[in-house]
C-alpha cells in the first residue's frame, strides 16, 4: 500500500464503539445491531400446552381443515379412491431367505391379506420388504444380523422387489421404465450388495444412497416402527403397550419426534453463535487500542516524508535500471530464437529429401516384394504337389512290400510242394518199376510222354496269361495316350480359337484394334504420349502398322502365330528409353519385348527371296516403312515364302535357295496348322496336325491289340491238341496192370505240380505287377525330385530377392535414422525456443511488475536515468538515503515498513472484527427468529395433528356405537384413551376392558394414527390373534372401511394365521388375498 494510500485508509477509520447491555447488543460504525441473548428452550415449550380446550376445534376451524383436504384431493389431479400408480410393491421373490427356499407373491395395489398357518413363513415377507428396502436385522426383531435370516445350509439369501414406477410421481422413468427391480444379497461371508435394477433388468446402481432417493421420492418408510408392525410391535402396540408406549408409538409414527430432535440441534447451534459473539466483542476493544496506537506511531513517522521521498525516487531508479537491463536481454534472446528458426528450416529440407529417396525404395521394395510374393506362392502349390507326390511314394512302397511280402510266402509254399513232389516221385519210381515188371516197361515209356506234353500244356498256358496281362496293359496306356492326344487337341482348338478372335478384333475397325495387346495397352501408350522423358518417343506395339491385304485373309492365322512376339513388341533405339518404358511396363503389369534398333531404314532388295513366290512381306499391308525394316530385321519376312502345295515346298528347300529362310506351308486354313520346311533340307515340325496323329495312334493300337488276340488264338488251339494228346495217353495206360498206387501218386505230384505251375503263374504276375508299379514310383520319384529342384530354384531366387530387399530396407532405417536426427534437432531447438519465449515471457512478467513497481515509486521521465547510471551507482545512492531514514527510524524505534505494516494490519484486524461481530448478529438473530417462528407453527400442527387423530379415533369408534376420545399428555409423554360402551355412561380407560372392545380401540387408534402418516406401504402382522370372531370380524369391517376412505393412496399389507373368506368387504376388487402353503423344513432349521 502507498503512502498516499495508507494516510487516506487512516484518516477514513473512524472510531469504534462497542457497547454491551443486557440484551447483548453492540454498535459497529455508528449502527447497533440489536443481539437476542435469551434462550428458547424447545423442549420445555413443546410440553407447555397440554390437553383441555386446546384440541377442541371451533366449527369454523373444521370447515377450514376440510377445504384444505378437498384442496389436496384437487392438487393431486386424480381419483383419490383409485390405486397409486407408483411406489407400490408389485411382487417379491425369496431364495434361501428365513425358512423359503423360492418364495413369491404378487401383491395387489391395495389391500392384501396373506394367510397361513404358524410356521408357515409369511411374517417372513414383512421382515423381507424391510430388510430387502434397508433395514437392519435388529429393526426386525427377527435377529441380530442379516447372516441370521439365510436358510439353514445356503451360504446366500436373494430378496427381490418389484416396484411400479408409473405416472407422473414415477422415479426417472426414461432410465428405470415402468417398474424398479431392487434386489438385496445376504452373504454368509463377504458384504451383503443392492442391485437397483430397471424394467428390462439391467442394474442401473449399487448404492444404497440411491435407494434411499427411491424410497424418499415415494414416501416409503421402512425404518417407522408404525408403517410395517412385526408380530413383536403389534403384540406390543395392540395388547400389551402402556400410555407411554403408545405416547412412544404415535410420536415415532407421526415422526413428531424427529421434528423436535431438529428442533433441538438447531437450538444448540443458535447458542453456539451466541457464544462466539459474545467472545468477538471481548476482543474487539483490544483491537482498537492497537490500532489507536500504530497510528499515533505513524504520524510521528510522516516527519520524515523528505527522505522518505528521496529515497522513494532512488527506489524507483532502481527498479527502472532493472527494467532496461531486461529489456535489452529480451532482445537478444529473440536473436537467438532467429538462428534457431533457420537451423530448423535447413533440418525440415534435409527431411524431405530423405522422404523423397525413401518413397523412391518403398516403390522398388514393392515391385520386389511382389515378386517374393509370387515366388512363394509358386513354392507353396509346388510344396503341395510335392507333398501330395510323397504320399503316392509312400503307397506306392508300401504296394511294393507288400507284394514281395506275398511272393516270399508263395516261394515257401512251393519249396514245400517241391519236397513232397520229389518223395512223391521217388515212390512213384519204386511203384513204377513193380509195375514194369509186369507190364514190360511200356507203361513207363507212356507216363513220360504225358508228363512231357504236360509240361509244355502249362507252359502254354502260362503264356496265354501273359500274353492276356500284356494285352490288358497295352490297352490302359493306349487309353491314355488318346485321353492326352484328345486334350492336346483341345489347346489346339483354343489357341485357334484365340488367334481367330485376335485378327478378328485387330481386322475389325480402328477404334478396336488395340484390345488384342491387353487391356493395359491404353494405359501404356497413354503414359508414353505424356512422359517428357523419352529422347524419342517409342513405336509400338508394331501390330498397329501391320494388317492382311484384301484377298489374303486365310494367311492371317498362319502369320498371327509366326509374327505374335513381334506384333506386340516396341521399338526404341537407345537403352535410356528402354528402361523408362521397362518401368512402365512394370507399373502397368504389361508384359511385351522391347527392342533396341537405331532409326534408320535400308533396301533389303538384295537379300529378298525371288519375287516369283509369294513372301510374308507380300501379303502384308506395312504403314510404316520403319517398321517394315525391323519386321524385316526381326522376322526375316522378305525371306518366309508362303506355298500351299507340300511337295513343291519340300522341293524349294531342298534347292538351297540362300535367300529362303523357311517355307510356311498350311494344312488347313481353318486351324492354322502348317510344316516349316528350312534352307538345310530338312523337315522341321513346327504343328503337326493333332487329329492325323490321333488317328494314327489308334490304328497302331488297333493293330497290336489284333496281333496280342491272334497269339492268343494260336495257344489256345495249341493247348487244346495238348490236352487230347494226353487224354490218349490215360486211355492206354488205363489198359495196363493195376496201377492204382501208382496213380494215386501221380495225382499228388501232378496236383503239387499244378499248385506250382499256379504259384508260379501268380509270381510271374506279381513281378509283372512290380515291374508296373516300380515304373510308377520312379515317375514319381522323378517327379518329386523336379519339384525339388524347382523349390530349391525358386528358394534361391527368393534368397537374392531378399537379399535385394535387405538392401533397401537397410538404405530406407539410413534415411528414417537421418529423419530421427534431424527430428531430434528440430526438436532441442523447439525446445530451446519454447524455453526462450518462456525467458521472455516470464522477463516480460517481471519487467511488467518491475514497471508496476517503478511507477508507483516515480515515472520512467521522472527517473531521468542517465548512461552512467547502472545498479551499482543506484544502490550506494540507495544506502546512503538508508543511513539517514534509518537514524529516524531509530529514533522512533522501528523501520518505516515496519511502522506501515503494523499500521495496516491493526487496521485490517479491527475491520475484520468489527465485520465478523456484525455478521454473527445477524446470523444469531435471524437464527433465533427463524427458530422461533418455526416452533410456533410445529405447535400449531402438532395440536391440528391431534385433533385429526382424535377425530379419526371417534369416527372409529361409531362403527360400534361407542363414544370416546384420546388424551394427550406432552409434558408426561402419555396417550390416554377414553371410552365409552353405551350412550350417556361414562368415559373411562379401555385398559379396564374386555379383550375384544380393547382390541377394537386400539385398531382405531392405529387407523387414526395411520391415517395421519404420509407412507406409501403399510404393514400390520398378526393383529386379529387376540380377538374372537365378532370383534375379529367388527375389526376387518372398521380396517376395510377406513382404508378405503384415506385420500393417501397407499398400500396396506396384513398377516394372520386365520381365514377371512365370507367376511363382509373382502369380495371387492381392492382387496387381495394370498394363502401360503407351509414350506419344507430341515430338520435343525432355526429360520421361523
Amino acid at each position: 500500500m502507498s503512502k498516499r494510500n495508507l494516510d487516506q485508509d487512516v484518516d477514513e477509520g473512524g472510531e469504534v464503539e462497542v457497547n454491551g447491555n443486557g440484551n447483548g447488543g453492540g454498535g459497529v460504525d455508528g449502527q447497533d445491531v440489536a443481539l437476542d441473548i435469551s434462550e428458547i428452550h424447545v423442549l420445555e415449550k413443546f410440553t407447555q400446552a397440554n390437553g383441555g380446550n386446546r384440541y377442541k376445534r371451533t366449527k369454523r376451524e373444521r370447515i377450514e381443515v376440510e377445504d384444505n383436504d378437498e384442496d389436496e384431493e384437487e392438487e393431486d389431479g386424480m381419483d383419490t379412491l383409485a390405486p397409486a400408480l407408483a411406489g407400490i410393491i408389485e411382487k417379491i421373490e425369496l431364495t434361501n431367505f428365513m425358512c423359503h427356499d423360492h418364495f413369491e407373491v404378487e401383491f395387489g395395489p391395495q389391500i392384501n391379506f396373506i394367510i397361513g398357518h404358524n410356521g408357515s413363513g409369511k411374517s417372513a415377507i414383512l421382515t423381507a420388504i424391510s430388510v430387502g428396502l434397508g433395514a437392519k436385522a435388529n429393526e426386525t426383531n427377527r435377529g441380530s444380523s442379516l447372516k441370521s435370516l439365510i436358510k439353514n445350509g445356503s451360504s446366500s439369501g436373494r430378496i427381490s422387489i418389484t416396484i411400479k414406477n408409473e405416472g407422473p410421481s414415477s422415479y426417472k422413468r426414461e432410465i428405470f421404465g415402468k417398474k424398479i427391480i431392487i434386489q438385496r444379497i445376504l452373504k454368509r461371508e463377504g458384504t451383503n450388495n443392492y442391485y437397483i435394477k430397471s424394467e428390462t433388468g439391467k442394474t442401473v446402481s449399487n448404492k444404497k444412497t440411491d435407494l434411499d432417493s427411491i424410497l424418499s421420492r415415494f414416501s416409503i418408510t421402512v425404518n417407522n416402527p408404525m408403517a410395517v408392525l412385526t408380530q413383536d410391535d403389534a403384540k406390543s402396540f395392540l395388547a400389551t403397550a402402556s400410555d407411554r408406549e403408545k405416547y412412544k408409538f404415535f410420536m415415532a409414527g407421526t415422526k413428531t419426534d424427529d421434528t423436535i430432535n431438529n428442533y433441538s440441534m438447531t437450538e444448540e447451534e443458535v447458542e453456539k453463535v451466541k457464544e462466539k459473539l459474545l467472545e468477538l466483542k471481548e476482543e474487539i476493544g483490544e483491537l482498537k487500542a492497537d490500532d489507536q496506537k500504530a497510528k499515533s506511531i505513524y504520524d510521528k513517522y510522516q516527519a520524515s516524508e523528505h527522505y522518505q521521498e528521496m529515497k522513494n525516487l532512488i527506489e524507483g531508479k532502481y527498479l527502472w535500471v532493472q527494467v532496461v537491463e531486461n529489456e535489452e536481454k529480451i532482445k537478444a534472446t529473440n536473436d537467438k530464437i532467429q538462428q534457431f528458426k533457420e537451423e530448423i528450416q535447413a533440418a525440415q529440407n534435409h527431411i524431405e529429401n530423405n522422404k523423397i529417396e525413401i518413397k523412391n525404395c518403398e516403390e522398388k521394395k514393392t515391385k520386389i516384394t511382389e515378386d517374393f510374393a509370387n515366388h512363394n506362392n509358386e513354392v507353396t502349390v509346388l510344396e503341395g504337389q510335392r507333398m501330395e507326390i510323397r504320399d503316392q511314394l509312400s503307397k506306392a512302397a508300401a504296394n511294393l512290400k507288400a507284394m514281395e511280402n506275398e511272393k516270399k510266402l508263395i516261394e515257401v509254399d512251393m519249396k514245400k510242394n517241391d519236397e513232397k513232389i520229389t518223395k512223391f516221385k521217388e515212390d512213384a519210381k519204386v511203384e513204377q518199376t513193380r509195375i514194369d515188371k509186369i507190364n514190360g516197361g511200356s507203361h513207363e515209356e507212356l507216363e513220360k510222354q504225358k508228363n512231357e506234353i504236360s509240361a509244355e500244356s502249362s507252359l502254354t498256358e502260362v503264356k496265354a496269361k501273359n500274353i492276356r496281362n500284356e494285352k490288358e496293359v497295352y490297352k490302359e496306356e493306349a487309353a491314355t495316350r488318346i485321353v492326352e492326344i484328345r486334350e492336346q487337341i483341345e489347346t489346339e482348338k483354343a489357341k485357334e480359337i484365340n488367334i481367330t478372335n485376335r485378327l478378328r478384333s485387330i481386322q475389325s475397325s480402328k477404334a478396336k484394334e488395340l484390345d488384342a495387346y491387353g487391356h493395359q495397352i491404353y494405359n501404356i501408350l497413354d503414359a508414353v504420349e505424356r512422359d517428357p522423358g523419352f529422347k524419342s518417343k517409342p513405336i509400338g506395339p508394331l501390330g498397329r502398322y501391320i494388317s492382311i491385304k484384301q484377298g489374303e485373309e486365310k494367311w492371317s492365322q498362319l502369320l498371327e502365330a509366326t509374327l505374335k512376339s513381334a506384333l506386340e513388341a516396341f521399338v526404341v533405339d537407345n537403352s535410356h528409353d528402354f528402361n523408362r518404358l521397362s518401368t512402365l511396363f512394370r507399373r502397368h503389369k504389361h508384359t511385351a519385348n522391347i527392342v533396341i534398333r537405331k532409326s534408320e531404314i535400308f533396301d533389303y532388295s538384295q537379300k529378298s527371296a525371288s519375287a516369283d513366290f509369294k513372301r510374308v512381306m507380300d501379303v502384308l499391308e506395312i504403314s510404316n516403312k520403319y517398321v517394315e525394316c525391323i519386321l524385316v530385321d526381326m522376322c526375316r519376312v522378305n525371306r518366309i515364302l508362303l506355298i500351299e502345295d507340300r511337295s513343291k515346298a519340300e522341293s524349294i528347300a531342298r534347292s538351297n535357295n540362300r535367300n529362303v529362310h523357311s517355307i510356311l506351308v498350311p494344312f488347313d486354313f481353318r486351324s492354322g496348322n502348317s510344316i516349316r520346311i528350312n534352307q538345310y533340307g530338312g523337315l522341321q515340325e513346327e504343328l503337326i496336325r493333332v487329329r492325323i496323329k490321333e488317328k494314327k495312334i489308334q490304328q497302331e493300337d488297333d493293330e497290336k491289340i489284333k496281333a496280342f488276340d491272334r497269339e492268343l488264338k494260336a495257344l489256345v488251339n495249341k493247348q487244346s491238341q495238348y490236352d487230347r494228346h494226353i487224354f490218349e495217353i490215360n486211355n492206354k495206360l488205363a489198359e495196363s496192370a493195376n496201377t492204382g498206387h501208382l496213380e494215386s501218386l501221380k495225382e499228388q505230384i501232378e496236383t503239387l505240380t499244378q499248385q506250382n505251375m499256379v504259384n508260379r503263374q501268380t509270381i510271374e504276375e506279381a513281378n509283372f505287377e512290380n515291374q508296373k508299379h516300380y515304373l510308377e514310383y520312379q515317375k514319381l520319384d522323378e517327379s518329386f525330385a523336379e519339384i525339388n529342384r524347382k523349390i530349391q530354384k525358386l528358394k534361391n531366387s527368393n534368397d537374392k530377392v531378399n537379399n535385394k530387399l535387405t538392401e533397401y530396407q537397410s538404405l530406407i532405417d539410413t534415411k528414417i535414422n537421418e529423419i530421427n536426427h534431424y527430428n531430434k534437432s528440430i526438436n532441442k531447438r523447439n525446445v530451446l525456443i519454447e524455453k526462450c519465449e518462456q525467458y521472455i515471457e516470464g522477463t516480460s512478467t517481471e519487467i511488467g511488475k518491475l514497471i508496476a513497481n517503478a511507477e508507483d515509486h516515480c515515472s520512467r521521465e521522472d527517473a531521468d536515468l542517465k548512461e552512467e547510471d547502472t545498479l551499482d551507482t543506484i544502490r550506494k545512492q540507495r544506502e546512503r538515503i538508508s543511513q539517514e531514514v534509518a537514524q529516524i527510524e531509530q529514533e522512533l524505534g522501528m523501520s518505516s515498513e515496519e511502522i506501515i505494516n503494523r499500521m495496516q494490519i491493526a487496521r485490517l484486524k479491527f475491520n475484520q472484527a468489527k465485520e465478523k461481530i456484525s455478521q454473527a448478529s445477524i446470523l444469531q438473530n435471524n437464527l433465533r427468529q427463524s427458530l422461533t417462528d418455526r416452533l410456533t407453527t410445529f405447535l400449531e400442527v402438532r395440536d391440528n395433528l391431534c385433533i385429526k387423530v382424535n377425530e379419526s379415533f371417534q369416527s372409529s369408534l361409531q362403527l360400534r356405537n361407542f363414544t370416546g376420545k384420546i388424551e394427550f399428555d406432552h409434558k408426561e409423554q402419555r396417550l390416554k384413551m377414553l371410552v365409552s360402551t353405551k350412550d350417556g355412561a361414562e368415559l373411562r380407560s379401555v385398559e379396564s376392558f374386555s379383550g375384544g372392545e380393547k382390541s377394537f380401540a386400539q385398531i382405531a387408534l392405529l387407523l387414526a394414527i395411520w391415517q395421519q402418516m404420509n407412507t406409501k406401504i403399510r404393514g400390520l402382522d398378526e393383529f386379529d390373534v387376540f380377538m374372537d370372531q365378532i370383534n375379529r370380524r367388527l375389526c376387518l369391517k372398521l380396517i376395510l372401511q377406513k382404508l378405503r376412505g384415506y385420500a393417501s393412496k397407499s398400500q396396506t399389507i396384513f398377516i394372520t394365521p386365520l381365514d377371512i373368506a365370507g367376511l363382509d368387504g373382502v369380495d371387492q376388487g381392492d382387496v387381495h388375498i394370498h394363502r401360503i402353503v407351509d414350506p419344507r423344513r430341515s430338520v435343525n432349521s432355526n429360520n421361523p
